[in-house]
Formats: C-alpha cells, structure tokens, sequence
C-alpha cells in the first residue's frame, strides 16, 4: 500500500513539473549550444520527451542513498568511489585485512564522486594510510548523470537525502517537494540489506555488447567536461592526506574484443587526472569461472567474491595502509 502512494505520488509529480519542463525546453532549444550542459541533455541524450523520474529508480535508490551517508563506518580503511562497476565488483564482506566502504553509486559520475566524498570526509576523523579507491572508466570524462533520462532521479534523491548540490537546479528542482514527501513515506523500520554500503544482487538484463561498446566509445567523442570534477577530486583527497588509488575493474572477454575492433586510444582522456596516481589496472583481468560476471561490464555476486581478495591484496602490496 505505502509503494503504491509513493508511486502514485512521484507519477503526479512527473505530470505536472514534467509538462512545464518539456515547454520550457522546447521553447528555449533553439537558442542553446549544441554541447552546452542542457543542449547535450536534450540533443545528445534525447531527452526531449518528458524526463520521467522512475518509481523503480526513486524507491530502490532511497535505502542505498540512506544507508551510504547515514550509517559510514568512520573506521573504513578504504573509501571506494564509483559507478556500477565497482559497485557489483568490490563487496567488503569479502575482504579480511581492510575494512572497506563501497559508496558507489549506480549510473554514478565524476560530479557524484567528488560531492560524495565531500560529503563523507567529515564523517572520516584522519589517519595515517586511509584510500579512497576510485572506479577509472574510460568514458567517464564526458558521462553526466544529472542529464540523462533515466537516471537524473538520482541526483534528485541524493539532494534529498544527502544534501549534494545539483548541476542544474532549474531541470531537477521540480522534483524536490515530490521526493520530499516520498521518503516520508517509505518505511525507515526495515532493517537495511546493505552492508558497508553493498548489497549483492545480480543484475541479470540483456546487453547487446556492440552496441554497448559503440555507446562507450561514443562518449569520447564528446567534449571532456568531467576532467575538472576528476581532478578535484584528487585534489581535494590528497588535501586531506589521504591516497587517491585508481582501479579498473574486469570486463569480458567478448567486451574487450568488440573494443579492441574499434582499434582506438581509449584512456587518452583521463590521463591528465591519472599522472601519478597508482593504477590497478584489472581491465583485461578474466575469472576462473563465466559465472563470475552476469555480464559483459559487471561481475554478478560470484566475481565480487573472486575479485575484492585480489584488489585487497594490491592495496596491501602497496604498504598505503601501513
């Protein structure tokens, strides 16, 4: 009954803010650039019809969001930003040495990254050898979240919940007080699934892997406007006395070779932001078993069992933590 409210509320919202927006939008095209913030949300990612904040994405982010900023353990020894990626490949339950805190946030981006570790370094008291363990995708320097249609309901729960600031306030504000009273609605009292900030479930949905990679390899095509939001990150990490360690999670085998067909330089962008940095780079790593990835970009439950021992072990082996 409470899911239904929250859904029939949240559809409510989409109707009305969503019209407004949607005129808003096409009255004003004309006059944007081309590969300007909201010229690319409407041309580029094709969100000229009206963006729908999805019941699905709102309620299931809500807990995850919660449970991320409001339970952080301040003894984490590693902090591990990213997006799906790392999300499904590092679960700290398997891990025996470091005690790790998975904060990445699905469909997340180089803005989510830094304001997330902003706003969990005052929750971390400073000591010697802490990591903050960052997801290197190659086409995160023009990926951004808060303009695309599917996942800009995202940005509007962590907000919400966690006070993070919006690229755009005019495309997302409308939400607001419709979020506001969803999560008054949706039941504090269940205990949380997560643990240290992962939860393991298989997301079992089709790809179609070269059209995945022509979507990947599309985004470099774009301009690099993450770059500046990757380097304050690091920036702000090593303010802290904190070390910044790059990772690059597996991919399979048939991923890796749509890539490679492709024959261009993939990590050309990043690597103004990578110079220094220790890499783990495990991009071309395979798994004992195919189990171990539920598919061609992720590793199911399984592979975050087989992997997060060998990412503990490099971090080790780099004497940070010492």
């Amino acid at each position: 009954m409470r899911e239904r409210c929250v859904q029939r509320l949240i559809r409510q919202c989409d109707e009305a803010w969503g019209a407004v927006l949607n005129l808003a939008l096409r009255l004003t095209a004309w006059a944007l650039p081309r590969h300007g913030t909201t010229g690319r949300m409407m041309r580029s990612r094709g969100v000229w019809r009206r963006p729908r904040l999805k019941p699905f994405l709102a309620l299931n982010s809500v807990p995850h969001v919660r449970h991320i900023f409001q339970d952080f353990d301040p003894e984490t020894d590693a902090l591990i930003l990213g997006n799906s990626h790392t999300y499904h490949a590092l679960n700290p339950a398997s891990a025996t040495r470091l005690r790790f805190w998975n904060a990445s946030l699905i469909a997340a981006d180089a803005w989510f990254a830094y304001h997330t570790y902003l706003a969990l370094r005052a929750k971390w008291p400073k000591r010697p050898g802490q990591i903050v363990l960052f997801g290197d995708d190659y086409w995160l320097t023009s990926h951004q979240t808060e303009y695309t249609r599917m996942f800009f309901p995202l940005a509007v729960c962590l907000h919400v919940i966690a006070g993070m600031p919006y690229r755009n306030a005019f495309l997302t504000r409308g939400y607001d007080r419709m979020a506001r009273r969803a999560l008054r609605l949706i039941d504090r009292s269940t205990p949380s699934p997560f643990h240290r900030g992962h939860f393991s479930f298989a997301d079992t949905v089709a790809q179609d892997v070269p059209a995945i990679v022509r979507e990947h390899l599309r985004k470099l095509t774009r301009p690099a406007t993450e770059v500046p939001w990757l380097l304050r990150l690091r920036e702000a990490v090593e303010a802290d006395g904190r070390r910044l360690v790059l990772l690059r999670t597996p991919h399979r085998s048939d991923y890796l070779e749509a890539l490679a067909a492709a024959k261009q330089d993939i990590w050309f962008q990043t690597a103004p932001f990578r110079q220094g940095l220790p890499l783990l780079d495990h991009f071309t790593l395979q798994p004992p078993t195919p189990t171990c990835f539920v598919n061609s970009d992720h590793l199911s439950p399984e592979g975050a069992a087989w992997f997060t021992p060998i990412v503990e072990r490099d971090l080790i082996r780099l004497n940070i933590h010492q």
